[in-house]
């Protein structure tokens, strides 16, 4: 339940200064996020990086869906804000002790929509020159082999989240 939250600081890192910067944001209906530092920060090791499940891709494009469409917000708001809002709606929903900042919600969220666009155009080229008969499983079949020639022998292994995003505008 949002109203039940605690006030949080999420970690955003898109200031390249080494300084922190606090703001308060008005969220609109959204209690409980109040503060966000922005800050830089190294990079985690290797070993320190978060394994993302199906389950919690799916809730992270389902929170930046939702909250890219809020009809009351709109675009009248910051990135902060905005990842903000996402990262606190994953948090709030995802059934795991391990909380996820602003920076890895959003640096997760650019390598899932970069790789699940690329295949989205292999699907539309080849669902564009299919012969007739073929099925969709065929489809995306041919798909998966364009997506692999044209990525460096890359197997599309986001077909899950391709078929949650593949009828979304953005």
């Amino acid at each position: 339940m949002v109203s039940s939250i605690n006030k949080q600081s999420i970690d955003l890192n898109v200031e390249s200064s080494t300084q922190s910067v606090s703001e308060t944001h008005s969220t609109h209906g959204v209690e409980g996020l109040a503060k966000v530092v922005l800050h830089s920060e190294e990079e985690p090791s290797q070993k320190n990086k978060l394994k993302w499940s199906k389950e919690a891709n799916i809730l992270l494009i389902s929170a930046w869906l939702n909250t890219s469409k809020d009809a009351v917000v709109g675009t009248d708001q910051t990135s902060a804000n905005f990842w903000g809002r996402i990262v606190n709606y994953f948090n709030t929903h995802y059934k795991d002790d391990q909380q996820r900042t602003g920076k890895q919600c959003k640096d997760h969220w650019n390598k899932i929509n970069q790789k699940v666009t690329r295949f989205n155009v292999c699907y539309k080229q080849v669902q564009q020159a299919h012969h007739s008969g073929w099925s969709d499983d065929r489809i995306i079949e041919n798909a998966h082999e364009m997506y692999k020639s044209e990525n460096n022998n890359s197997n599309f292994q986001l077909v899950d989240n391709w078929r949650f995003l593949k009828d979304e505008p953005k």
